[in-house]
Order: structure tokens, then sequence, then C-alpha cells
């Protein structure tokens, strides 16, 4: 009993030291200031997010921004990491005083709780990418969405 705990005991160590994985990827990028405009069908959007996602580093790092009138302004210090970006587009839901208030307005108008509607394929890591640089290089991006 005493010999074969010996040999699964030594067969387990072996086959966790053979898993073991190299970390290639940084564990943390600088970050930098981003700043843009987006459009849909050559319209500014009213308001939306911007998601900008680095899987250079490890854990990948997502940043999260609001879109408003067509622009947006990611701060240095919350900012996307230097590389490459995917870049995705989101919808953003109204408050609920907002959508209460556009019912009352119209009551009986199907009222969306979604201020602009972006198509699918902008909502997506692939649909955009960007390299974010670091300073003095300027990171202002334009992003122009369509809906057909």
């Amino acid at each position: 009993m005493n010999h074969l705990f010996r040999i699964s005991l030594s067969g387990l160590l072996c086959l966790f030291a053979g898993c073991q994985q190299q970390v290639t990827a940084p564990l943390k990028a600088p970050r930098e200031s981003v700043t843009g405009y987006v459009t849909l069908n050559g319209k500014p959007v009213q308001k939306a997010a911007i998601v900008f996602v680095n899987h250079s580093v490890s854990p990948v790092m997502k940043v999260r921004a609001e879109i408003s009138q067509g622009m947006f302004l990611v701060p240095k210090g919350v900012g996307p990491g230097v590389g490459v970006n995917n870049v995705q587009i989101q919808p953003v839901v109204r408050d609920l005083e907002e959508f209460e208030a556009l019912r009352r307005e119209k009551p009986r108008k199907n009222i969306s709780p979604v201020v602009v509607s972006i198509p699918a394929t902008y909502q997506r890591e692939s649909a955009f990418q960007v390299e974010v640089s670091e300073f003095p290089q300027n990171n202002d991006f334009e992003f122009h969405l369509t809906s057909k």
C-alpha cells in the first residue's frame, strides 16, 4: 500500500510539473489617455459606451467610457493599456426617470429603453482595432458606424 502511494504521488508531481506554463504577456501595461469621435450613419452618436480591450496583458485589460454627443475622453490614469486594443461600441439604457417621462409624453408609442441602437457588428471585440501609443503620440480615434 505504501509503495503504491509513493508511485501515485510521484506520478502526480511529474504531471503538475509538466503542466506549468510560462506567462509571456506582461502583467500590467502602461495606461494612456484616449479621445475620439463616433458617428452612426454620418451623425454623432448621442449616447453610448466605448470599450477598449487589451489582450496583450494578463489578465486582459478592459476600459469602458461614455460617448456623449459623439465624443469620448478617457484620462491617462484609467485609460486603456498601451498596445493593440479591440474596440466595442455598446448601447446604453436610458435612466428610469427619462424612460418614464418619455412614456408619459407618448403613452401610445412603443418607447425603447436603449438611447441609440448600435448594430451588433460593432458590439463585438473584432469590430475595430486601434494601437494605443505612449505619450507624446496622439491617441485620437474616429469610428464611423453604419446601420446597413
